[in-house]
């Protein structure tokens, strides 16, 4: 059975290069997968490279974006609170007239006096000063028919 043996990072060694008794084919093999090796590491770099470039490009993003909605969402509130200042003057604004209808007269009390006004006819009664003058006017007649 063969002992294992694990590395400080966690992960088990690479697997031994089996031992030949020819020197330079085990130097061929392992120079071959030191290759290999390096190529696979390569590819994994690319790869952890063009995956941190989108990680990048889509945070930018991600930013830009959060920027505009912020920005959409200040307009937003603004207008918002325009209509609610606008609303609350709307409101303010029917409740005098509300309390000027309140106190208004009603048509039914315009028809009442209209009413009254063409009964009594105030066009044929008179004035202070016409009745003052017919009264002198009788006075004076009187005083006059009497020989005053």
């Amino acid at each position: 059975m063969a002992k294992e043996e694990i590395s400080m990072s966690g992960a088990a060694p690479a697997p031994a290069v089996p031992k030949s008794k020819e020197p330079g084919v085990g130097f061929a093999e392992v120079a071959k997968e030191v290759n290999n090796v390096e190529r696979a590491v390569k590819v994994l770099e690319d790869r952890v490279y063009n995956v941190r470039e989108k990680e990048k490009i889509n945070s930018e993003n991600v930013l830009e974006t959060n920027k505009k909605i912020f920005s959409e969402i200040r307009v937003i509130n603004s207008e918002l609170l325009e209509s609610k200042r606008d609303i609350e003057d709307i409101k303010t604004k029917l409740r005098l007239i509300i309390n000027d209808l309140k106190t208004a007269a009603r048509k039914e009390d315009i028809d009442l006096v209209k009413k009254y006004l063409e009964l009594w006819e105030p066009v044929s009664f008179i004035t202070r000063n016409e009745a003052e003058k017919i009264i002198n006017s009788l006075i004076e007649d009187k005083l006059r028919e009497k020989g005053l």
